[in-house]
């Protein structure tokens, strides 16, 4: 993730000074470049990479879940693990490590995986591929349908995000952007201070907030908590940045249309800065979550 917003922050500086100073084309070329390159070095390491024969779509599987239960809904739910189908392996026989009672949430849902009369051949496999499913699929779905919520937070992150990447260009056009008298900063280089902050961010908690946080109170920060705190910031970012434009708005009825407005550009620069730190416990706790949960 360093990596990625650090080049996020080149682009926002460097790609743009060259469109706005000096060509859009050398911009637009610079990026088919860039492009090109990238395709270059990911064709050239391919023979390093691990490739998995695919087994199936996985949201087949999930369909097949939906579908078994609802055939199944008059079928009495067991208590008896030896009642629900866990696979098979590799020799036909039953798969039967960790052989336990399906979770008590969707219950519902327990009985795609229930074993009744003609779902099993006599070498162990599925008979019927939509009446019975494994275990491990129905905890699956159950797994995805208890992380929705939890996903669709993300949503309302991303609207003040785009929010701010969009609007801070807008604010900026119109604000003095002026560092020293012959210095002017690019409307669209704006927008670099909140990679800025999340790379630096990032940094910050891996190589000393965390490790520190461990050694201190015994235990990693959980990924919830990240995400959290990721919201809160994101929160804050919109009420900083709802105080500057109601400040830029009093300051442009001061000034006749299409001239600068008397305030300076980078009071845009604490709304970005909190929403890329947000980004920085947001975005890396809403990944370690998923691949925690799911890999479970």
């Amino acid at each position: 993730m360093f990596t990625l917003y650090t080049t996020i922050v080149l682009s926002t500086t460097a790609v743009t000074y060259v469109e706005d100073d000096v060509s859009w084309g050398w911009g637009f070329g610079i990026c088919v470049a860039a492009n090109v390159a990238g395709l270059v070095v990911f064709v050239a390491g391919s023979r390093f990479y691990r490739r998995v024969k695919p087994k199936g779509s996985p949201f087949t599987g999930l369909a097949r879940v939906v579908v078994a239960a609802f055939r199944k809904r008059n079928v009495v739910v067991s208590n008896k693990s030896e009642d629900y189908y866990y696979g098979a392996d590799d020799d036909g026989q039953v798969n039967v490590v960790a052989a336990t009672v399906p979770s008590g949430t969707f219950k519902f849902l327990n009985q795609a995986a229930l074993k009744t009369e003609g779902d099993i051949k006599l070498d162990g496999s599925i008979a019927k591929v939509w009446r019975l499913c494994t275990l491990q699929q129905v905890e699956d779905l159950k797994t995805l349908i208890k992380l929705s919520p939890l996903w669709s937070t993300g949503i309302l992150l991303s609207i003040p995000l785009a929010v701010q990447t969009s609007l801070a260009t807008l604010q900026a056009i119109t604000m003095d952007r002026h560092l020293g008298p012959h210095f002017k900063i690019p409307p669209g280089s704006m927008l670099v201070f909140l990679p800025i902050s999340t790379t630096l961010t990032i940094v910050f908690l891996d190589q000393f907030l965390y490790p520190t946080w461990q050694k201190v109170i015994g235990w990693f920060p959980p990924p919830l908590q990240r995400i959290g705190i990721g919201h809160v910031l994101c929160a804050l970012s919109m009420a900083v940045s709802a105080v500057v434009e109601s400040n830029r708005l009093k300051s442009a009825h001061d000034v006749s249309a299409n001239s600068t407005v008397p305030l300076s550009a980078l009071w845009l620069v604490p709304q970005l800065a909190l929403a890329g730190i947000g980004e920085a416990f947001h975005f890396p706790g809403n990944v370690s979550l998923f691949y925690q949960v799911l890999n479970s």
